[in-house]
């Protein structure tokens, strides 16, 4: 009896199918009838013949993918869910990479994530929708009481190569030094010593890989990376640097203190090899600004004032090689201006740093990489773009400080000292003209314009004078104290610049800027971070 009631059973769903009204399902074709394996269409069939899925057939009830339920629902709708809640979330999950250099973070996107939602929806909607009367019915007693349909997911190659490579920049190259080279026939060429390595895209794609099929559950993954030696591949990269593409140069007499910064910064920059795709942050290669770091006190910025602070002058390194890489035409990532104008550049030009807040960073966008050339002599600091000329000879290059206005400071920000006796009164900082500008670049073809770019818009605030008045006992009241004569400051080199300034020429070649040795002084024990330092 129960062998008949199966039998019935089937016959019973084989006329429910039969009464189906017309198109709502394909009727199977002579070739399908023909054998049991022709009745096995797959899920590529289907997916590339859109007789079912152009359709609004339904999945039948109890199917899902990856958990998702698709029962009830056309192919369009089906996929739209299983692409929203399976295939998006899986695009943004992290792959952990282990090495050497510690836990390399990317997504799966990064890797060029694909997988089958389209094929396995389309099996879906022909799971007891396709084939055979046969078939249908065979495909709806295996649903039983649920179907979970799975995903495959691969990922590409160079997808991952690329993105790790982009995350670990130079520290791949960390134990090579590079040297600059003069051709004499007004070129140059750069020389590596030590090894570099490079990511096995390949091999490391693969230890994803088996994570994505060893029963993954869609969350995040850890996998070992792959590194091999690079180090004749690099050179050959090296050999294409050979040509200046920017330059820029700015007077940085001042301060001792100050000046010895400048000269330290621009040493730590000097002599970086920046690869294609690669993002260099001025912060990464001159920080911590402290004095155990080698770096000496002078005047910084600070809100409206100008204090005395670690670091001074190291934002003229920033904005000297942010005109530089202007000049060179690279990415430009992270720079904002001073609050307050400088003296060195002109309005627009600079670009202010500070440790943990504010960067300067730039994107190597050409194909091959380029070269970081610091020089510091006779008090002009010039910091110099070597890489493969890309640009045609008839190409020449303008930058235009545009002042739009001028903000005239008024009034003096008065600090009562009761150290001092009354009438006692000290300019302790000068006022500070502000000004809101534009700086455009010009680009000309063979003398004639071409075309005009704005680059940035800058604003700078007006300043008051700082004084500084007595409000202690006269001197008759104090014998033993002395009037105090107004004693200069610090000379500040943070002044404003009235009028445009011209650009400081660049001098002789010299031997790139040396990073100082560090300093025998004993670092702050607690250093009150400094808004700018200059």
């Amino acid at each position: 009896m129960r062998f008949f009631g199966k039998k019935i059973l089937a016959a019973l769903t084989v006329l429910a199918m039969l009464s189906a009204p017309l198109g709502t399902v394909r009727v199977a074709s002579a070739d399908e009838a023909s054998s049991t394996d022709a009745e096995d269409a797959t899920a590529g069939d289907a997916f590339l013949n859109p007789t079912i899925i152009g359709k609004d057939i339904e999945v039948l009830g109890g199917i899902s993918v990856e958990g998702v339920d698709i029962s009830g629902l056309t192919y369009k709708d089906a996929l739209d869910i299983v692409t929203e809640k399976v295939s998006a979330k899986r695009r943004g999950q992290t792959v952990t990479f282990k090495s050497s250099y510690g836990d390399t973070k990317i997504t799966l996107e990064e890797c060029g994530y694909t997988d089958d939602a389209e094929e396995i929806v389309a099996k879906a909607l022909m799971t007891g929708n396709s084939g055979s009367l046969y078939k249908r019915y065979m495909d709806r007693e295996s649903i039983g009481e649920g179907m979970d349909l799975k995903l495959t997911a691969d990922i590409d190659d160079a997808s991952v190569g690329q993105a790790v490579s982009s995350r670990l920049g130079s520290r791949m190259y960390e134990g090579c030094t590079y040297s600059l080279n003069e051709n004499g026939d007004g070129t140059v060429s750069v020389s590596v010593d030590g090894e570099a390595k490079a990511v096995d895209s390949h091999e490391s794609a693969e230890n994803i890989r088996e994570k994505l099929s060893d029963d993954w559950d869609g969350s995040g993954i850890t996998a070992e990376l792959v590194l091999t030696d690079n180090s004749s591949e690099q050179q050959g990269q090296l050999g294409a640097i050979r040509d200046l593409l920017g330059e820029f140069s700015t007077n940085y007499v001042s301060a001792a203190g100050r000046m010895k910064n400048v000269e330290k910064a621009a040493g730590m920059i000097s002599g970086t090899v920046v690869y294609p795709g690669e993002m260099f942050s001025t912060n990464e290669k001159i920080c911590p600004i402290t004095l155990a770091n080698g770096y000496f006190t002078s005047i910084v910025f600070q809100g409206n004032k100008s204090v005395e602070g670690v670091g001074g002058g190291v934002c003229q390194v920033s904005t000297t090689l942010y005109d530089a890489v202007l000049r060179a035409e690279l990415e430009i990532g992270e720079r904002k201006n001073h609050g307050m104008m400088v003296h060195y550049v002109k309005p627009g030009e600079d670009a202010t740093i500070t440790e943990g807040i504010d960067d300067f960073t730039f994107k190597n966008s050409l194909n091959d990489p380029i070269y970081i050339q610091a020089i510091c002599a006779g008090g002009i600091l010039t910091f110099r773009i070597y890489g493969k000329e890309y640009r045609p000879a008839n190409r020449t290059l303008e930058f235009e400080s545009r002042i739009l206005e001028t903000l005239s400071p008024s009034g003096e920000t008065i600090t009562e000292d009761p150290a001092k006796p009354e009438g006692y009164r000290a300019v302790t900082s000068g006022a500070k003209t502000g000004y809101r500008a534009e700086l455009w670049k010009h680009i000309y073809i063979d003398g004639e314009l071409s075309e005009s770019v704005q680059i940035n818009s800058s604003n700078y605030r007006a300043v008051p004078a700082e004084v500084t008045v007595g409000t202690g006992s006269s001197q008759d009241d104090t014998p033993d104290e002395q009037p105090a004569s107004p004693q200069p400051a610090e000379p500040q080199t943070e002044a404003p610049a009235p009028e445009p300034q011209t650009e400081a020429p660049a001098p002789e070649p010299q031997t790139e800027a040396p990073a100082p040795e560090p300093q025998t002084e004993a670092p702050a024990a607690e250093e009150t971070p400094q808004e700018e330092t200059q």
